[in-house]
């Protein structure tokens, strides 16, 4: 599996350089999933720009051989002043059969200001 994510300055006024250096955050990394353990291991592979290519359908590609991988990404409802987690769920089917799935930790986030 691999994954990126990145973060940004959000907010109202022009900031200087370094409050923009700051807060650029980026991250990614190649994961190998063993499904017979559950255990998760990094690798020493980097994310490539042709991991996340769309397939011609439009969507990522999910399936390897008999293997179905799925994400579902799950966005808490907005409640003023609490702090909200994403709550993502990685799933290995095989068939119709579910063969692993982990939930991954998602940081804490507040919506931008109104």
């Amino acid at each position: 599996m691999t994954w990126q994510a990145g973060a940004f300055y959000y907010g109202g006024a022009a900031p200087t350089d370094e409050i923009l250096a700051a807060a650029k955050k980026d991250a990614g990394a190649v994961v190998q999933v063993k499904f017979d353990t559950g255990k998760v291991a990094t690798t020493k592979a980097k994310p490539k720009d042709a991991h996340f290519e769309s397939g011609p359908a439009g969507g990522f590609g999910n399936k390897v051989g008999d293997y179905e991988f799925r994400v579902e990404e799950q966005i808490p409802g907005f409640k003023p002043g609490a702090a909200m987690v994403t709550k993502v769920t990685f799933t290995v089917l095989k068939g119709k059969k579910e063969l692993w799935s982990r939930e991954l930790t998602g940081n804490p986030w507040s919506p931008p200001p109104p």
